[in-house]
């Protein structure tokens, strides 16, 4: 038996938008299977609620059935990929909206890197100002170069959506930095920042993300299965989304809690403290503990040198295998 469990808070809008606390969250995804579906962060995908989504989906869907639950989650995204729902200027709109949300937070970083600057020195020149813009393009890059790629994407797709979106690239790049003195490299460098952003992981810390949780049996399945996926926006045909994560209940395993979205209040439900609590805790009682060590270990050495030595050889050695 599988349960799905949910709040009613979604967020509605670009970027961090407004929550609303009264929104559907779960769903019934097949008409005659026992399969559920669950959303959680944003509210709509590229502009339309995910309950119409779903709608849609399910009277597509009919009366067909899969004989696993990956086939229906697998079947699912290919009905976003696909459906006239998103057709490619609304691709193209939320992909600018992406653009302009991440070039406004390197604009932030870029101006806050020229106020330290112009503290320290009380001047810049033009090409003091390219080099430091260039240098944090550099940074930048390298961070988002770190990020795992997004399921499904290769080398061929990085091309397509680099061919596709240059102009686009360009249009909110002059728009964010306005008149700010950019070199050829930085512009080079801003382009192939743009194809991994929208290749990679790094699009979770984007605040209008979408997790989708499907969840049930698939005809052949005896034991209940839940799969999620972050959903982060759609761009020249192809679903910009995450790895799926799996969970099921096993012949060994009879039961499983999995804490979604907002997973503080679950550990907290299922282990009787707040996690951040906790962690608290156990670090201001090391600190403690360590502070009383150090204190006996001064007195003890003030009265005895010599054995006060070897006892602390003993506690250094000791500290470095403790569980906390």
């Amino acid at each position: 038996m599988g349960a799905l469990a949910a709040d009613s808070a979604v967020t509605i809008g670009q970027e961090e938008g407004k929550v609303y606390t009264s929104a559907d969250k779960l769903f019934q995804l097949s008409e005659c299977a026992p399969v559920g579906i669950m959303v959680y962060g944003s509210a709509a995908f590229l502009g339309v609620p995910w309950e119409i989504i779903i709608k849609c989906y399910r009277t597509k869907l009919g009366g067909r059935t899969f004989p696993k639950l990956f086939d229906y989650s697998k079947n699912f995204i290919s009905f976003l990929r696909t459906s006239r729902m998103f057709p490619a200027e609304k691709q193209k709109d939320d992909v600018r909206n992406i653009l302009l949300g991440f070039f406004s937070h390197l604009r932030k970083r870029f101006e806050e890197a020229v106020q330290r600057e112009y503290d320290n020195r009380h001047e810049l020149s033009e090409s003091d100002i390219k080099k430091m813009f260039t240098a944090l393009m550099r940074e930048e890059l390298g961070k988002t170069k770190k990020y795992k790629n997004l399921e499904g994407m290769s080398t061929r797709i990085a091309s397509v959506l680099r061919r596709m979106y240059e102009k686009d690239i360009a249009e909110v790049r002059q728009k964010v930095f306005e008149k700010l003195p950019i070199s050829k490299i930085s512009e080079g460098l801003i382009t192939d920042m743009v194809v991994h952003l929208l290749t990679g992981e790094r699009l979770r810390e984007r605040g209008q993300v979408s997790g989708i949780v499907v969840a049930g049996f698939g005809e052949k399945e005896h034991f209940p299965i839940l799969i999620e996926t972050m959903v982060f926006g759609m761009a020249a045909g192809h679903l910009l989304r995450s790895k799926p994560d799996t969970a099921s209940i096993t012949d060994g395993g009879q039961a499983i809690v999995v804490p979604l979205a907002q997973r503080e209040m679950v550990y907290t439900f299922m282990e009787g403290i707040d996690p951040d609590f906790k962690a608290l805790i156990e670090k201001t009682t090391k600190e403690l503990f360590n502070r009383m060590a150090d204190v006996i270990l001064q007195q003890v050495s003030e009265k005895y040198a010599a054995y006060g030595k070897k006892l602390q050889a003993k506690v250094k050695t000791s500290q470095t295998s403790r569980f906390f």
